[in-house]
């Protein structure tokens, strides 16, 4: 079983994402109807919905559009569209809509028909993800997401992270990057490393640098490892 763990070194800013404004859909589209339509079934009224929602100009609809196209559900026949898709997430993405931009990051990230892989500009996306993103969206978010400051000292643990590396965020929170050395052993030296080294001197940090790492750990699970550094100015 392969999970996905995100480290991200905040150390100073790179990147400033300016949303632009837009004007929010007319009411008589009842975009609220949607996810409840969705969550009873109705998948295809849904789909609809979002899709006028999305047309309109509303990011979670672009979003949520974005989804169904690439999961299948759109279609009567079950047929993903990664290219209508990826349409209505760059739309998404462009208006500042943070879960967007975080799944534009894996889509560059793993590449697929829709996407040329992309490692650098996929690490720009995390940044921009994670200046915009508050807490709630990184605990939505199925991948293991863990944030360390300039100090090394971890500040955030989200719950995924905490299933996947079984700990409790509440024992780690405020404590140095040391606290892995015993959880993934040798493997974690790399990694670690490169977390102090763009904390402890972000000049020699050359923009487009990513990291990216796989780890077997002793529970069986193999750990994908992907660093992303928020610079600040």
């Amino acid at each position: 079983m392969v999970r996905r763990l995100s480290l991200v070194a905040t150390v100073f800013a790179l990147l400033v994402f300016a949303p632009p404004s837009r004007a929010a859909p007319e009411p008589a589209l009842m975009c609220w109807r949607a996810p409840i339509l969705y969550t009873l079934g109705e998948h295809r009224i849904a789909f609809r919905i979002y899709l006028a929602c999305a047309i309109a100009g509303d990011s979670e609809s672009q979003y949520s559009a974005a989804m169904m196209m690439r999961s299948g559900e759109s279609n009567e026949d079950g047929s993903p569209n990664p290219f209508g898709a990826r349409v209505f997430l760059e739309q998404s993405a462009s208006q500042g809509y943070a879960q967007a931009i975080y799944t534009l990051a894996r889509e560059y990230e793993l590449g697929s028909s829709a996407f040329e892989r992309d490692m650098a500009f996929s690490t720009e996306l995390f940044r921009a993800a994670a200046l915009l993103g508050s807490q709630a969206i990184l605990e939505a978010v199925a991948d293991g997401v863990l944030v360390t400051g300039a100090n090394n000292r971890i500040s955030f643990l989200n719950r995924s992270a905490e299933q996947i590396l079984n700990l409790e965020a509440g024992k780690v929170i405020g404590q140095t990057l040391d606290v892995f050395g015993g959880l993934f052993g040798r493997s974690a030296g790399s990694w670690m490393q490169t977390i102090r080294d763009w904390s402890e001197t972000p000049a020699a940090y050359q923009e487009g640098e990513t990291f990216a790492e796989q780890i077997a750990l002793e529970n069986g699970l193999i750990v994908l490892v992907h660093l992303a550094p928020v610079i600040l100015q």
